[in-house]
């Protein structure tokens, strides 16, 4: 795909070696990539569906975006790169080199994850496998609605302020921020061939206590946590925290629930919306 091109691909097969070249825009719906695919520097890289196969490398200054379908193992973000992860499946082995920064909303991402030296991992939903390794000075930021260490709860966490984990050897669970539940062994070091997680003393963790229903983590419910709610298969009832916390931002969640507003009135809201956006 050369610099300045779009190309769509709903369908069909692209062999093997196919390259996004910098200023290109490849979406992918359907279909199959072969192996060894490539978003080369300042490409963009929308994924909602198809297959793509092994190999796959999101370039120094590439952004890549899945929403569905499948990525095969042996993911690269490289330095520059900045991969979001919403939905879909990414294969085991996903590599994060320094610089690089990957945000995972949803989806399901497979094990053997290494955030290395450098990177920055943002994790606010979704699924991800065992053997999760962070290494030294990297960063992994979680962002949910409620934190256990060692199965006691943190309830000293004030919401939308980052709190920064140190402890190690003990187990980190909760539940994120698009309510699906996760749980991180912080061992100190990395055991080779052992299916364990890993968060190196010098690794910097943090969680941040989130508004159910902040899909995006920003610290305020809106319409683009609707459209990342409806992507993510959320429901926006008040099962997902959506509706009941729709316009909050800092504001205690006694004061949110004191005003709610209903849920066919923000539907309406979302609706006007995304029609602005389609005619613009």
């Amino acid at each position: 795909a050369f610099s300045g091109s779009v190309v769509n691909i709903s369908g069909g097969e692209v062999g093997l070696l196919f390259d996004a070249e910098s200023g290109s825009e490849v979406n992918i719906s359907g279909g199959t990539v072969g192996d060894g695919f490539q978003a080369l520097s300042g490409s963009v890289v929308n994924i909602s569906g198809g297959e793509v196969g092994l190999l796959f490398e999101a370039g120094s200054g590439s952004e890549v975006n899945i929403s569905g379908g499948t990525v095969g193992g042996v993911v690269d973000a490289l330095a520059g790169s900045v991969v979001n992860i919403s939905g879909g499946t990414v294969g085991p082995g996903f590599d994060a080199f320094s610089g690089s920064e990957v945000n995972i909303r949803g989806g399901e991402v497979g094990v053997n994850f290494n955030a290395l030296s450098g990177s920055e991992v943002n994790l606010s939903g979704g699924t991800v496998g065992d053997d999760f390794d962070a290494f030294p000075d990297s960063e992994v930021n979680l962002f949910g609605t409620e934190f256990f260490l060692d199965g006691v709860l943190l309830d000293s966490l004030v919401l939308g302020e980052e709190f920064t984990i140190t402890d190690r050897d003990v187990d980190l669970t909760g539940v994120l921020a698009d309510g699906s539940a996760f749980s991180f062994e912080l061992n100190p070091f990395q055991v080779i061939g052992v299916t364990a997680d890993s968060f190196a003393p010098d690794a910097t963790l943090t969680v941040t206590l989130v508004e159910a229903g902040d899909f995006d983590s920003d610290g305020d419910i809106d319409v683009v946590d609707a459209l990342l709610g409806q992507r993510l298969g959320q429901d926006l009832g008040l099962a997902s925290g959506w509706a009941n916390n729709f316009g909050a931002g800092s504001a205690p969640l006694s004061a949110v629930a004191a005003v709610p507003e209903p849920t066919a009135c923000l539907l309406a809201q979302l609706g006007i919306w995304m029609l602005s956006c389609r005619c613009r």
